[in-house]
């Protein structure tokens, strides 16, 4: 079974920006818990939440002391996988992964896209029939 229905190509976050640059893909993705992370060939790299960095936002002078921080500083491991994954695989996997925000997918080990977790629910149900 295909993937690519399910996927969602969210604009990757590379590995060396900094946390302006965060913010600013936040503002304009505000229906996105997270961002992928890439490193300079285009690889996954984790995830950054924004719940991670939270505290910080809403704090007084909490956004003006990370803006210039790294990425990496707040980023998390995610569940990547490739493109060919089977779609029972994908689903085995997923269960087994604690607090999952989303999927990263790889095509020749390159991020593609993610599959977010109302895709992975409806990916389920199909599935489940």
């Amino acid at each position: 079974m295909d993937l690519s229905p399910y996927m969602t190509y969210v604009r990757p976050v590379p590995r060396d920006e900094d946390m302006d640059y965060v913010f600013s893909q936040f503002q304009k993705n505000k229906a996105f818990t997270f961002l992928p992370i890439v490193d300079a060939d285009d690889r996954p790299a984790g995830i950054i939440r924004e719940f991670d960095f939270k505290e910080y936002i809403y704090g007084m002078f909490g956004r003006e002391l990370i803006r210039k921080e790294s990425v990496e500083r707040f980023s998390s491991d995610c569940m990547i996988v490739p493109d060919t994954i089977a779609i029972d695989e994908l689903l085995r996997q997923s269960a087994l992964t604690p607090d999952l925000e989303g999927i990263v997918v790889t095509s020749g080990g390159k991020y593609s896209g993610v599959v977010l977790n109302k895709s992975l629910f409806t990916l389920y149900e199909e599935n489940r029939l």
